[in-house]
């Protein structure tokens, strides 16, 4: 398993069902998933996670809050494997430009996607009857792959782990005109185009 059969799993799920229909997206990924060598399925939960985890950048959470999307700690883990479900071109968009999210028809405060994370998880157990957690280190995730995962991101500067619900105006401020707009009117407060 490599990213781009990564990529293609999910893109292939995402053109057979709306990927705001969670329930549908998770039901498809599975039986890709399920389609899958054991092997295969452990390392596409390995690649997962690593995405996750290089996801895990300031302003991206800032993004997270301003789609009005559950923003604690757990929520923008939800948060990053919602993002994962979208497809690489959404993913690679917001993670260099988090307000690039504006784009694209989130409905509001539903880009949290917890059940995603487990997925791989599930189909494993299902195919194998065995615990991926369990055995996931006899899948270890080739270094190349990883490193090519790195590369491709190419990961610039975050802001401040700091940031306050207050400056999302100016982190996010396509996000934040889109997502909080009742808020805006009621303030009279104008973001800068």
């Amino acid at each position: 398993m490599n990213k781009d059969a990564f990529w293609n799993l999910i893109d292939e799920v995402n053109t057979k069902v709306d990927r705001n229909d969670q329930e549908a997206v998770l039901l498809a990924t599975k039986e890709k998933l399920m389609e899958l060598p054991p092997s295969e399925i452990a390392q596409w939960d390995q690649i997962k996670e690593t995405y996750r985890y290089l996801a895990n950048r300031n302003h991206l959470w800032a993004a997270c809050a301003a789609t009005l999307s559950h923003s604690s700690t757990d929520g923008f883990i939800d948060f990053r494997y919602w993002l994962i479900s979208q497809g690489k071109e959404i993913y690679l968009n917001a993670i260099h430009n988090p307000d690039s999210l504006a784009n694209y028809d989130i409905p509001k405060g539903s880009a949290n996607f917890e059940r995603y994370g487990w997925i791989a998880s599930e189909a494993y157990e299902a195919k194998t009857g065995r615990d991926l957690f369990r055995e996931k280190k006899e899948y270890p995730l080739e270094e190349q792959v990883e490193r090519s995962i790195r590369e491709e991101l190419h990961l610039t500067p975050d802001i401040p782990s700091d940031w306050e619900y207050s400056q999302l105006p100016e982190i996010v401020p396509k996000l934040y005109r889109k997502y909080n707009s009742e808020e805006l009117e009621s303030s009279g407060m104008e973001l800068q185009q």
